[in-house]
């Protein structure tokens, strides 16, 4: 989505009579739009310093956009203002009409002639206090700006008495609520409640709405729970999203020009229709397109959460807005044929349809937010088909049958270029990598890298929860000094000194922090910088106040919705973090999540569990709870149990990888974090055509425990290759055993270890002679260009002379690093080759860099060596440190295939508890990079 929007969303609702679907007793269909506005507080500065100055009783405010322009215009510069031009911003004809009379007027003229009409509106609560602060200091606006905004609130009714101006909620800082965590998002939702009834806004007689509309149109079933609890009863989805969550969506293959996102994962296809058919649907000069399948997605649905520890289910209303009309709405001139779709398969369904546009309103560069745009509206209910009304209006009229509970997928709405409705949300975060990575498999530009991978999106996410952590726990801490009173949303919505507590500050400031489009623009000169503003000025009163009351601290680590790379293991994949490249990846595949907690983490636990028939059904919700047991009316048998995996944990630096300096000093030095969440993630490979459920457990120093949401992933076959530029371990332990399990002080215990040994079949085997062909040689002439690498794509190592083949004619090359080979023809292949080798030599390459040189110089490539490994050389050790002792040896006593049996017998003695020993394995320079270990109890 573009960060400053008018969305319109129009329903149109295709009813047919149940008995008889002819021409002559079709009913109209209903319209009804939605109008999204927004703007930034673009620079939230405040002065931490002046606090204590500043006398009890007056507002403690950051500067508002108006306040920025007054700053920028006096020469003050960054880190004080930002490189936006808000005057020029502000003064576009869509912001000050759509801002005061555009939507308040088309809704009045609407209603006068077609009286259940209205409109569904969304203000940010950043828009209306920086309209109010412009207001104030006489830029572009004036006093009682949103008066008409109020006299249509109040004063025009639909027919059955709702409002035909439906202020729907909306995140205080369009903030993406499934991004950002359920305590941010609760914080966001409920200040832009209490703002929504300021006296220069709605006033004291506002009254909350009964729907949502999600940030970037961009839904996730994880919501469900926070907008029950705040009373939302419906909230507009993506069609988009219910269409790839039915059973036979049909672009799995990618053949679509809507090829930038990868297929839906199989775990989450469990929807079903046979209603209708399946359409491609253009995005309007955009080379891309959507496939929804109607009537299905065009028909309101319950969707549900469920709690994974209870088994309580939150159940919404869902209502699908047309990705594929929304675009071209805002692009031109439409009127009723926008539903065509819709309309020609809204008789095979007795239910009510529903047709959804979403378009630019105040967009400055485009057609929707002018006026014409809005009078699309118009057009549209003037068409002999047409019927509006309002949201409230429709399920008065069409409640959406209990039964009918389907699934979501996660993503936003269609947005241009590289992510269409990505379901990873890959336009506002991708995962740890580099771009232009110097092991990337082939051309993308973007390489997934979980071990040095940095870049400035995944950088907010990892920032966030740290300080969410102080916030969350300061809350915690300052709740239970109340006595269980909660903070005070107008104190964090407008905090006054002498009342607003440091906690209640605190979310004051961090609310501030992540603006979607933030992360929509890329680097765009500051916004990287731009959210930790809030972030910093948030520490200053939730760190001083938690440090002070630090043994109250019952918060544990603050985690980050967990994520995984690639979508589809041993699937199709192409999206941002593929580069925009089209891949097979094998069974292969890593979890992760950046964490933090303000008592350190002492330990952070991947669980796992298979699915037993392979369906997660929508009826059953064994795979969504931790313990199917505990809840009942679960079929406790539908799935398997959960298998732990210990997770690595990279410590990542808060302003940029040492290598990017140039990078850090623009982008992140002006204005530097000073903490950070670590990345904590596990490679998994030893999952292949099925389903499993997983959650990761994190527990703090102090023994405060943080589970997150189970999600779910079908894992493919191992065809495909390794997604990862960095592989999994070449060697494993599979199994560590120790018998008995338990004993007294003094007791003998045996030790056993299973560890298997990846041989790596990809590359050329040791003790053979390595033929490289050409594809483009024509003549003996030609030579191969070649050299030694000891790292892939790493500097040149001159071979030594006894890989040089006595049957080719070699030449040292002019680097003195490389040799020229004339070669050979194969008249079998018809292509000439060259024979290096054999490998059996004191030098011990693990690369060839190779080319067709003079005089074409060209079929640049690299080839892996691939040494074989004896049994003799693998050395397993176990590390007694935890009883005072140090490494010890274990004995290879067996083997079999690929798998190598170690036993190590040791008298154990120690006080009594619980005990951990670490085991590591490893083979040449080749060591165990995962954590395993013994658990053994002294008695």
């Amino acid at each position: 989505m573009k960060k400053f929007l008018i969305i319109v969303l129009l329903l149109s609702f295709c009813i047919f009579a149940q008995d008889d679907n002819s021409e002559n007793t079709r009913k109209k269909v209903a319209a009804t739009h939605l109008y999204h506005m927004h703007m930034p507080n673009f620079w939230p500065y405040f002065d931490v310093n002046s606090y204590d100055s500043i006398p009890n009783g007056e507002r403690i405010q950051y500067k508002l956009d108006g306040d920025i322009i007054l700053w920028k215009e006096a020469g003050k510069k960054l880190p004080f203002t930002p490189h936006d031009d808000l005057r020029t911003y502000y003064a576009h004809d869509a912001k000050q009409n759509g801002y005061t009379n555009r939507p308040p007027n088309k809704i009045r003229e609407n209603n006068s002639r077609w009286p259940m009409s209205g409109a569904q509106l969304t203000f940010s609560g950043s828009l209306m206090t920086n309209v109010e602060n412009l207001a104030a200091l006489n830029i572009h606006f004036w006093p009682n700006w949103a008066g008409n905004f109020r006299d249509v609130y109040y004063n025009t009714k639909t027919q059955n008495g709702f409002r035909a101006l439906d202020f729907v909620y909306f995140t205080y800082h369009h903030s993406m609520g499934p991004l950002i965590g359920p305590e941010y998002f609760e914080k966001e939702l409920r200040m832009h409640e209490h703002i929504s009834g300021a006296s220069f806004f709605m006033g004291q007689g506002y009254k909350a709405s009964k729907g949502f509309f999600p940030t970037e149109l961009g839904f996730s079933e994880r919501l469900i729970p926070t907008l029950r609890k705040l009373g939302i009863e419906w909230s507009f989805v993506s069609n988009v999203h219910l269409s790839r969550a039915l059973a036979d969506y049909p672009n799995v293959d990618l053949t679509h020009t809507n090829n930038l996102i990868s297929p839906p994962n199989k775990a989450y296809m469990t929807n079903t229709s046979g209603q209708g058919k399946w359409h491609i649907e253009p995005i309007f000069n955009q080379n891309r397109e959507v496939t929804n399948k109607y009537p299905f997605s065009a028909l309101p649905h319950w969707a549900k959460y469920v709690d994974p520890a209870s088994g309580k289910e939150d159940k919404i209303i869902v209502v699908p807005a047309n990705q594929a009309a929304s675009w071209q709405e805002g692009f031109m001139q439409v009127g009723p044929e926008l539903a065509d779709n819709v309309v020609a398969n809204a008789g095979s369904t007795n239910r009510q349809c529903i047709f959804v546009t979403a378009k630019d309103g105040d967009n400055s560069s485009g057609y929707g937010s002018g006026q014409d745009g809005y009078n699309n509206s118009t057009r549209i209910y003037s068409g002999g088909s047409i019927e509006p009304m309002t949201v409230q209006e429709y399920l008065r009229k069409n409640p959406v049958p209990q039964d009918d509970v389907v699934r979501v997928e996660d993503g936003s709405w269609i947005d241009t270029g590289d992510s269409p409705g990505d379901q990873n949300w890959y336009h506002w975060q991708l995962p740890p990598g580099r771009w232009q990575h110097p092991q990337k498999k082939g051309s993308e530009p973007f390489t997934a890298d979980l071990e040095t991978g940095y870049h400035f999106q995944m950088r907010f996410y990892a920032l966030l929860q740290a300080y969410l952590n102080y916030a969350i726990t300061a809350e915690q801490i300052q709740v239970d000094f109340n006595n269980g009173a909660p903070l005070r949303i107008d104190q964090i919505t407008n905090p006054i000194k002498g009342n607003a507590n440091f906690a209640e500050l605190g979310w004051y400031f961090l609310s501030s922090s992540l603006d979607s489009g933030f992360a929509y623009y890329g680097e765009n000169v500051d916004d990287t910088m731009k959210p930790i503003v809030g972030m910093e000025n948030s520490l200053h009163f939730t760190k001083k106040f938690v440090e002070e009351h630090k043994d109250k601290d019952k918060t544990g680590p603050t985690m980050w919705w967990v994520q995984r790379w690639p979508t589809n293991p041993g699937g199709l994949n192409r999206d941002k973090s593929t580069g925009w490249v089209k891949r097979t990846f094998n069974n292969h595949f890593a979890i992760y999540t950046y964490a933090y907690d303000v008592a350190g983490i002492d330990k952070v636990t991947l669980k796992i569990r298979v699915d037993n028939d392979g369906v997660n059904p929508i009826g059953d919700n064994a795979n969504e709870v931790y313990d199917p047991n505990s809840v009942p009316s679960v079929n406790a048998n539908a799935v398997g149990s959960w298998v732990e995996y210990d997770m690595t944990r990279r410590k990542l630096p808060p302003n940029g990888m040492p290598r990017d300096k140039n990078y850090n000093d623009k982008y992140y030095n002006p204005l530097p974090a000073s903490i950070c969440g670590e990345l904590y993630y596990t490679y998994l490979e030893d999952y292949e055509n099925c389903l499993i459920d997983y959650y990761i457990e994190a527990v703090d120093s102090r023994g405060n425990v943080k589970r997150s949401e189970i999600q779910h992933v079908w894992i493919g076959n191992r065809q495909g290759i390794n997604p990862f530029v960095t592989p999994v371990d070449r060697i494993k332990i599979t199994q560590a055993t120790t018998n008995p399990k338990s004993g007294q002080t003094g007791e003998k215990v045996t030790f056993n270890v299973t560890a298997q040994l990846e041989q790596d079949n990809e590359g050329h085997p040791h003790e053979k002679v390595l033929r490289l062909y050409f594809e483009r040689a024509t003549a003996k002439s030609h030579v191969a260009h070649w050299w030694f690498r000891e790292t892939s794509n790493g500097p040149a190592i001159a071979p030594d002379a006894a890989y040089l083949h006595p049957e080719f004619k070699h030449k040292v090359g002019s680097d003195g690093k490389s040799i020229d080979s004339e070669m050979k023809y194969d008249a079998d292949k018809d292509k000439y080759y060259v024979e290096i080798g054999p490998f059996t030599k004191e030098q011990r390459p693990k690369y060839i860099g190779h080319m067709l040189g003079a005089p074409l110089w060209t079929e640049q490539a690299e080839t892996k060596i691939h040494y074989s490994v004896n049994a003799k050389d693998i050395v397993v050790e176990i590390d007694f440190s935890a009883i005072g002792e140090g490494k010890q040896k274990m004995e290879l006593t067996s083997m079999k295939d690929n798998e190598y049996f170690f036993v190590l017998q040791k008298t154990i003695k120690g006080n009594s508890g619980n005990y951990s020993f670490p085991i590591t394995a490893r083979v040449g320079s080749d060591v165990t990079k995962k954590s395993y270990s013994f658990k053994y109890e002294i008695e």
